[in-house]
């Protein structure tokens, strides 16, 4: 984060959205072509948001301009860690966290969109979901044309997933 001095501790430093990175272990390294297509979507990503991203009003009217996302989705962010072969990018985690940080420091919510589509909200598929439905539903959220996400609430449950108590069941067509 530019203008601003580097937090003292490192846990300040993240609240500020910056990763002191010389006070953790060693994080893997980007292969090179990898590291290229990270860094050419950061740049772009960064003089987008310079232009049309504040993070302030994005908070204070708790909405994300759809202009925001579009851009995001023109840019593959929705695919980041997506197999090329249902349109993503098919980044590495250790990509995925090199964007996460960055989309932090510019601005939580982003990064809050982001985190939820290509963790909680479609994660499951990646790793359970078999090929039909892959190749049925990775494709648009790729994209950003769908939005993933993970529904959790049972007034009991709060954030427990292992509490919840509701079932579904077919019942005609729905």
């Amino acid at each position: 984060m530019s203008g601003y001095p580097r937090p003292d501790g490192f846990v300040r430093a993240m609240f500020a959205g910056q990763i002191l990175g010389d006070r953790l272990l060693s994080f893997p390294q980007l292969h090179a072509a990898e590291a290229v297509v990270v860094d050419k979507l950061l740049a772009d990503f960064q003089s987008f948001a310079a232009q049309k991203v504040d993070a302030g009003q994005i908070d204070r009217q708790d909405h994300i301009p759809d202009e925001v996302r579009r851009q995001m989705a023109e840019l593959g962010m929705f695919g980041l860690t997506v197999p090329r072969e249902h349109g993503g990018l098919g980044l590495s985690t250790s990509a995925y966290g090199r964007v996460i940080e960055v989309v932090t420091g510019i601005c939580p919510a982003l990064m809050l969109l982001l985190g939820a589509h290509l963790s909680i909200g479609l994660k499951g598929l990646l790793l359970y979901g078999n090929e039909e439905q892959k190749a049925r539903y990775l494709p648009r959220l790729a994209t950003g044309e769908a939005i993933a996400a993970f529904a959790l609430t049972e007034p009991q449950t709060g954030s427990d997933a292992q509490s919840l108590h509701t079932t579904a069941r077919r019942e005609g067509s729905g």
